[in-house]
């Protein structure tokens, strides 16, 4: 052992298979790497293990041994974790174990153990599908970004701090709608103009100049075999457009009842699509500094571009939503279908359902 602080661990017998591995090896070109865990020669904390087969020198068919370098992951992870840190006081970086117990954090009152306080849909996050929500954590509003690590399971947090929210915030006054009167727009500095509703309880907004107008939902008629985030379609002067199932859009797990309100929206290339709102709000005109963006967490934007904390209506956050992300999140069949092409299956459906009803 090289280390004088481990000398307690010689004639320590190792019967990990990960050690196993290596002893049954003769391939002296062959290298080996230990699952991310809890390791005695790491002072019972988190740690990989690099090692490699020893031959015996005159019959290098024979393993005599093994080899292996301690990978000193409090040091080296934590300079990852504080390169990985967005800007901001608040904002931090945890690295935890899929129960959600705490291996290293950039935060000082985040001590290894201690368990991570958010849903427990993050920890079952899965490698290559990285998971990114608005979270309010001890006192702020947070983008909170998780991803799985390769190889080990470890799973990688980044909270980048939006805004402090207050007591009326914090008791789920998301329903709170917001007026003008609420917002102190600077005379030097360029605005932008948001159509508010409401949505699974939150506040949320799109930019007016991408809102064609809003009607009532009557009259969806379902797709078959549609994207989760298709409600269905509706018709809107004479064309069939495609209603966004906004409650599942923003992380809903089960399919809501319908919403009494659409925003009908232009999206990229004059394609249109209809919002779901469950209460619409008033046109919002804010000063774009106010709009803190939101980073994007692994491939996938954030359907999210931004967040407005209104310190006059007790601390209510409304989410800008990227309308430019919607074709990526939706069937693209649907978007460019021609649904005057299906219109005599879409009446079709639609009076089985109307007949249905009348009896």
């Amino acid at each position: 052992v090289s280390g004088c602080c481990a000398k307690n661990l010689t004639g320590k017998k190792i019967t990990d298979k990960f050690i196993s591995d290596i002893l049954s090896n003769s391939d002296e070109t062959k290298y080996f790497v230990s699952p991310f865990r809890k390791s005695h020669f790491y002072g019972g904390n988190y740690t990989y293990i690099c090692a490699a087969s020893v031959t015996d020198p005159v019959n290098p068919s024979k393993t005599v041994g093994g080899i292996g370098a301690v990978f000193d992951s409090d040091a080296q992870l934590r300079h990852m974790l504080e390169q990985a840190k967005p800007d901001g006081e608040k904002s931090f970086c945890a690295l935890t174990d899929k129960s959600g117990g705490i291996i290293l954090s950039t935060r000082g009152d985040m001590p290894a153990g201690t368990k991570l306080g958010v849903p427990e849909r993050f920890f079952k996050t899965e490698k290559g599908k990285p998971l990114s929500e608005i979270l309010a954590y001890d006192n702020m509003y947070y983008a909170v970004g998780c991803a799985c690590l390769p190889d080990c399971g470890a799973l990688v947090f980044v909270f980048k701090a939006i805004a402090a929210y207050g007591a009326a915030a914090a008791e789920g006054s998301c329903g709170m709608l917001v007026s003008q009167s609420d917002i102190s727009l600077a005379e030097n500095e360029a605005h932008s103009k948001l159509v508010s509703f409401v949505v699974s309880g939150r506040l949320a907004a799109v930019e007016e100049k991408d809102v064609v107008e809003s009607v009532d939902s009557g009259g969806i008629i379902n797709i078959p075999e549609s994207n989760e985030l298709i409600r269905g379609a509706v018709v809107y002067k004479n064309r069939f457009v495609p209603v966004i199932d906004t409650h599942m859009l923003f992380g809903g797990k089960e399919k809501a009842p319908p919403a009494p309100h659409l925003l009908i929206i232009r999206l990229p290339g004059g394609m249109l699509a209809a919002m779901e709102a469950d209460q619409l709000n008033n046109v919002l005109e804010v000063n774009e500094s106010d709009i803190k963006p939101i980073p994007d967490i692994g491939k996938d934007k954030s359907i999210i571009k931004g967040v407005v904390c209104f310190e006059n209506a007790g601390r209510q956050l409304m989410l800008v939503i990227n309308h430019n992300v919607l074709p990526e999140r939706m069937d693209k069949d649907i978007l460019n279908a021609d649904f005057t092409n299906v219109l005599p299956f879409l009446e079709k459906i639609k009076g089985k359902k109307k007949a249905g009803a009348d009896k």
